[in-house]
C-alpha cells in the first residue's frame, strides 16, 4: 500500500477546478457563484470583455525505432511541463496506432503514469488522436484531439 498516496485535488483547492466552455461564460461564473458559492479564481476576457479561450501549441514527433521494430512518439506542449513519450504499433489495417508510455500530471504530482495514445485515421483529410489513462482499473479518454486537413 503507498504511505504517500496522491491527492487528485491541488493544493489551495478545496474539492473541485472546473475549466469552463461554456456561452456566455460571464453569466455561467455568476450563477455558480449565487447557487454554489463558488470562488472565481482566474477570468481571462478579451478586449471587447468576452471570455476567449486559451490557446495551447504543441510539438509531437512520431517515427519508426528500426532497431526495436516499434513506432516511438514525443509530445510537448505549452500546458505540459515535460515530455511525455511512448512506443507501439499500428493495427493490421493500417488505421490505428497504439503506442503505449508515461506522463506527469503536475496537478496531482503523479510521475511516469501509464497512458494509452492512438491515432486513428478516420479518411484520408481526417484523424483523431486520444490520450486514455490505464493506470487506475478501466482506461478512460483523458484527451480527444480532432485534425482535419484544411483545403
Amino acid at each position: 500500500m503507498n504511505k504517500n498516496p496522491v491527492s487528485p485535488i491541488p493544493p489551495g483547492f478545496r474539492s473541485l477546478t472546473p475549466h469552463l466552455t461554456v456561452s456566455p461564460a460571464a453569466k455561467a461564473l455568476d450563477f455558480y457563484a449565487r447557487a454554489f458559492g463558488a470562488e472565481e479564481l482566474f477570468r481571462m476576457p478579451g478586449p471587447d470583455g468576452a471570455m476567449k479561450p486559451v490557446p495551447m501549441n504543441g510539438l509531437g514527433l512520431t517515427g519508426y525505432d528500426n532497431n526495436r521494430k516499434l513506432y516511438s512518439m514525443m509530445w510537448t506542449d505549452s500546458m505540459s511541463t515535460g515530455f511525455h513519450t511512448g512506443s507501439g504499433n499500428l493495427s493490421q489495417d493500417g488505421k490505428t496506432m497504439t503506442i503505449f508510455g508515461t506522463m506527469d500530471e503536475p496537478m496531482t504530482g503523479e510521475i511516469g503514469k501509464m497512458v494509452r495514445y492512438t491515432t486513428r485515421v478516420i479518411s484520408p483529410d481526417r484523424f483523431v488522436f486520444e490520450i486514455h489513462e490505464v493506470l487506475y482499473g478501466d482506461p478512460f479518454k483523458v484527451v480527444e484531439i480532432q485534425y482535419t486537413r484544411r483545403k
